[in-house]
């Protein structure tokens, strides 16, 4: 006897899947074509619930040829990655004439009576299971698959089958408490997202500092705030633009083997400061014609107003697993920088200097194939290394000291400032953008510098409560699954039910099984039929 069955419950046994069931029967040829059967592509099987979910009407004589065959209560099993790890199994019930064609990328199992479908198919789904079955996948084509020996190699604790019908009934009915909560935590996120889209909706009505705004009524308004903006930012891009000029005069003059004396420096620069002064072009205002009144005190204003940089990022494509840093466009989510979603592109001898990020920047996404994550940013924060962002955002730096770029991100993605972005994107090769040009005319709802820092402090302490709930809900999704696992596990330890010692020891009834299969000159891996459908 082995440890194995030494360690096995009362009245159970051990026996290969291959014993135990037939592989991939075929449909009795008998069948006409036109009968109407059930199909199911792998889209059809949930890998949450592990059933058959919208199949589809088919005559056989359709899919006869070139897909797989099953049949009522056959156990389907995807072999093919990521459908195995995603766990895209089912028992086949309800199908049409009790028969059904599906997808050749699923293994079929049709048990000879020793062993429940349903108590198979949960084996099946067993997360270890998987994981084992995933260091075993070959590659083919492209694709990695799991080989047939496997699985029908695989033993089986089998409990007497009276026990398997309790432990089956009783995992029906505890999956059943499982889907309606996973179905509460589920309702969870959307519910998250309507509190925080209203608290920001709030925040820039006014309403959380409007107690505030009473008790501070000599703060300098927005609109004399936006005149030095507007100043600053004049200054910032001359003075950027001039020191160009100036650099790259001197590049040229030593170059060309002459001296650069701060005479020439001091000279330069004027004449560059002069030339960009002459270039500079003010920034579009918002035209406030059929906009929402803002509180007292405020005023519209463009992102391009409030910013003295609004920048794409590099086109070099990153490839391999060390060099620079540089963002993959997931790192960006309404409100939240993920700093450590990154990808790297080669050390080489170009220059990304200008492509670096620093805090306190704000970066939107551009491109995305989900519209509703175009237009969304975020401000960089707590960063740990050099890293540049690529062409698929765009980075804006505002105004320091007279804007807060917490504010402006947060006013950016709601509102009157969400609706322009979502009406100014636009489709192309399957993805949805936005364009630098259009996201600086997006208005921005500005108020008095002391009062953007309050509303930012009052976010915050809505939205405490928001990634607080956020972070249990998630916490939660991942219990949920460990006891999924761990009630399944507990069922094939034979501890989830209690074991009656009436009930006929699995190898009585295996042994029988076996003498009635030799008997009829059956095998242990025979491609049986099913009987001939009801058409």
């Amino acid at each position: 006897m082995s440890s194995q069955q030494q360690s096995l419950p009362p009245g159970w046994s051990t026996a290969s899947i291959g014993e135990l069931c037939d592989y991939n029967p075929k449909h009795d040829r008998t069948v006409p074509d036109d009968a109407v059967i059930s199909f199911v592509p792998m889209s059809a099987v949930s890998e949450v619930t592990g059933r058959i979910e919208s199949p589809e009407r088919r005559s056989l004589g359709e899919v006869r040829k070139g897909f797989t065959h099953f049949a009522e209560d056959d156990v389907i099993w995807a072999k093919i990655t990521p459908c195995m790890e995603n766990g895209k199994s089912a028992v086949a019930e309800n199908l049409l004439n009790g028969l059904a064609c599906g997808s050749t990328e699923f293994m079929v199992f049709r048990t000879h009576g020793g062993i429940l479908p349903k108590y198979l198919h949960r084996y099946l789904r067993q997360e270890s299971y998987r994981k084992a079955a995933r260091q075993t996948m070959q590659s083919g084509v492209g694709q990695a698959r799991v080989p047939k020996e496997f699985v029908l190699e695989t033993e089986l604790p089998v409990p007497p089958l009276n026990e398997q019908c309790r432990i089956v009934t009783k995992l029906e009915d505890l999956q059943t408490r499982s889907e309606a909560a996973k179905e509460a935590l589920d309702a969870v996120p959307p519910l998250l997202e309507r509190f925080r889209q209203s608290v920001l909706a709030a925040a820039f009505r006014g309403d959380l500092t409007k107690d505030w705004r009473a008790v501070n009524p000599d703060v300098e308004p927005a609109p004399v705030l936006l005149e030095r903006i507007r100043a600053e930012r004049r200054d910032r891009w001359v003075a950027a633009e001039a020191e160009k000029g100036r650099a790259k005069a001197e590049a040229k003059a030593l170059a060309a083997g002459k001296t650069w004396t701060p005479a020439d420096e001091a000279r330069v620069l004027e004449q560059e400061h002069a030339k960009a002064s002459r270039k500079y072009q003010e920034p579009e205002p918002v035209n406030p014609e059929g906009l929402p009144e803002l509180p007292q005190g405020w005023c519209w204003a463009s992102l391009d107003e409030l910013a003295w940089s609004i920048k794409n990022g590099t086109s070099k494509t990153p490839s391999g697993e060390a060099g620079i840093p540089i963002l993959r466009i997931s790192a960006i989510r309404p409100q939240e920088f993920r700093g450590d979603d990154i990808r790297f592109i080669p050390e080489s001898e170009d220059d990304y200097s200008s492509y670096l990020i620093e805090n306190g920047d704000i970066l939107f996404t551009r491109y995305n194939g989900n519209a509703s994550l175009v237009g969304v940013c975020a401000v960089v924060e707590n960063l740990s290394r050099s890293t540049i962002y690529p062409d698929k955002l765009i980075r804006v730096k505002v105004i320091d000291n007279f804007v807060s770029p917490h504010y402006v991100a947060s006013a950016a993605i709601q509102g009157v400032s969400r609706d322009f972005i979502r009406a100014h994107s636009k489709t192309a090769a399957g993805q949805v953008g936005i364009s630098g040009g259009d996201l600086k005319l997006t208005p921005v709802p500005l108020a008095p510098l002391s009062e953007q820092q309050r509303v930012w402090i009052k976010i915050q302490q809505n939205l405490s409560i928001y990634q607080s709930v956020k972070s249990s809900q998630n916490q939660n999704q991942v219990l949920l699954a460990s006891l999924n696992q761990s009630i399944l596990a507990k069922a094939f330890r034979g501890e989830l039910v209690p074991q009656d010692p009436t009930d006929e020891p699995a190898s009585v009834l295996l042994e029988r099984i076996r003498a009635e299969r030799q008997a009829d000159g059956s095998t242990g891996r025979r491609r049986g039929r099913k009987p001939s459908a009801a058409v």
